[in-house]
């Protein structure tokens, strides 16, 4: 079998690198997952000195340092969680596929946290796991109703609408916030 040269990261966000023997690079970022890291770039070769430091370099011109720190520490919006669900309810509903999805979702991403979130995600699917689990890993940002309804779209075929019903959802539920806040503000004024 082949040897293949990965760059993970940990659920801290801690870079890691390795080799590991697969028959092709789908099998080897299944056997990275199982390692207990997310693997962010798989390439044949095994793993030197040089290699290792310009596959560093090619991960560090693509995602900021600090960016891969932040996600343990800095919290994702709301905002951008409804975004997030928009535009996935829009791309599966479009035809793409899962991957092909997050890889569209991490190119349009702005904020640094969200992207290494995004890449993690991606990761996961691309190790065969379900959305629904996916997206349980980062309970700060998805409710245990949110990955429920997900889990319920991917049995029973319809993920595209449960997320269209999840974005409506959030959307009603940002405007009742924002009048909430705003009666409470007006006393104020």
């Amino acid at each position: 079998m082949p040897d293949f040269t990965y760059e993970a990261l940990d659920k801290v966000g801690t870079t890691s690198r390795g080799t590991i023997s697969a028959r092709d690079s789908a099998e080897a970022a299944v056997r990275v997952r199982q390692l207990g890291v997310y693997p962010t770039r798989i390439a044949q070769g095994k793993l030197d000195a040089n290699n290792g430091s310009a596959l560093q370099n090619e991960i560090d011109s693509k995602t900021p340092q600090r960016a891969v720190s932040s996600f343990g520490a800095k919290k994702i919006s709301r905002l951008q969680i409804l975004l997030f669900t928009r535009e996935m309810a829009d791309l599966l509903d479009a035809g793409l596929p899962m991957d092909r999805a997050f890889s569209v979702l991490i190119e349009q991403s702005d904020s640094p946290p969200m992207k290494v979130m995004l890449m993690a995600q991606q990761g996961d699917i691309r190790a065969g796991l379900p959305l629904s689990e996916t997206l349980a890993k980062s309970p700060r940002e998805f409710a245990k109703l949110y990955c429920n309804m997900v889990r319920a779209g991917e049995v029973s075929g319809q993920l595209a609408e449960v997320m269209q019903r999840l974005a409506e959802f959030m959307e009603k539920e940002q405007v009742r916030r924002s009048q909430v806040s705003a009666a409470l503000t007006y006393p104020l004024a």
